[in-house]
C-alpha cells in the first residue's frame, strides 16, 4: 500500500517538476517555413514517371485561445514537378536565320488550412510532438514560354506566354516534432499523408518540341496523393 501511494505521488510530482524546470515559451503565434520532398503515392506513383520533386513552403499557426493546445492556420507551399528548355536555329526565306527558344514548367502549388494539436507543450519546452489535419487545395500548373531571338543585336518580340491550371481538393493528417535550438526558435521535422482528387497534370517525360521549336507534352489524370517530408525551422512569437 505505501509503495503504490509513493507511485501515486511521484506521477503527480513529475510534470509539477520539468514545469518547474523548464522556462516554457509562449506559444502566441508561429512561422514555420522548410524545405520539402513529396514522394507521390499509390495512382499518382503508377502514373507520375518521376519518384519525387522539391519544394519550399511556409505557413503561420495561432493558439485558438491562451494556452490552448490547438492550433490553427494555414500554409503555403511550391513544388517543381517537370522542366524542359530546348533552342532550335530555324530559317524562313523573309527573315533568314533565327533562335527559338521553348522552355516547359510544371509546377505544384497546394494551399492548405491546418489544425494542430500539441499535448504536451506545458509538459516540456525542449521536444514537442505533434499532430494535425490538413485541407485544402492544389493548384497544377503547366507554363509555357516560346522565346524568339532573330539574331540582328536589336529589340526582339515579346516572349509567348501560355499558362494552364488544374485544381486538386486535398485533404490529410501529419504529424512532428519541435526541438528547441534557442529562445523562439524550434527545428521543425515533420510528415504529412495528404490525398488529392482526380485532375490533369504535365507529364515531365513526355515533352517534345516540334520542327517549329513549340512545345509538344501529354498530360496524365489521376488521384494525386503525396506524402511528403519537410525539415525546417518553426519561429514562435
Amino acid at each position: 500500500m505505501k509503495s503504490k501511494v509513493v507511485l501515486f505521488l511521484l506521477i503527480g510530482f513529475i510534470p509539477t517538476f520539468l514545469m518547474a524546470q523548464s522556462q516554457f515559451t509562449d506559444f502566441s503565434g508561429q512561422l514555420h517555413l522548410g524545405a520539402k520532398l513529396g514522394f507521390p503515392q499509390n495512382e499518382f506513383a503508377a502514373k507520375y514517371p518521376n519518384n519525387a520533386f522539391f519544394g519550399l513552403g511556409g505557413g503561420m499557426l495561432f493558439p485558438l485561445f491562451d494556452d490552448s493546445p490547438l492550433d490553427l492556420g494555414g500554409q503555403f507551399e511550391y513544388y517543381w514537378i517537370g522542366r524542359e528548355v530546348e533552342t532550335m536555329t530555324l530559317e524562313n526565306s523573309s527573315y533568314g536565320e533565327y533562335e527559338v527558344e521553348s522552355t516547359v514548367n510544371g509546377s505544384m502549388i497546394p494551399l492548405y488550412l491546418n489544425a494542430r494539436i500539441m499535448p504536451f507543450r506545458r509538459l516540456t519546452d525542449v521536444i514537442n510532438p505533434y499532430f494535425e489535419g490538413i485541407a485544402g487545395a492544389r493548384f497544377f500548373s503547366i507554363k509555357t514560354k516560346i522565346e524568339v531571338d532573330d539574331l540582328s543585336g536589336g529589340t526582339q518580340p515579346d516572349p509567348e506566354t501560355d499558362t494552364e491550371t488544374r485544381t486538386s481538393w486535398s485533404y490529410g493528417y501529419g504529424g512532428g516534432f519541435l526541438v528547441k535550438l534557442v529562445n523562439s526558435v524550434y527545428l521543425d521535422l515533420h510528415v504529412q499523408n495528404i490525398y488529392g482528387t482526380q485532375t490533369k497534370y504535365l507529364d515531365p517525360k513526355s515533352i517534345e518540341f516540334d520542327d517549329n521549336g513549340d512545345p509538344v507534352y501529354r498530360k496524365i489524370e489521376s488521384e494525386t496523393q503525396v506524402l511528403t517530408y519537410s525539415l525546417g525551422v518553426n519561429f514562435v512569437f
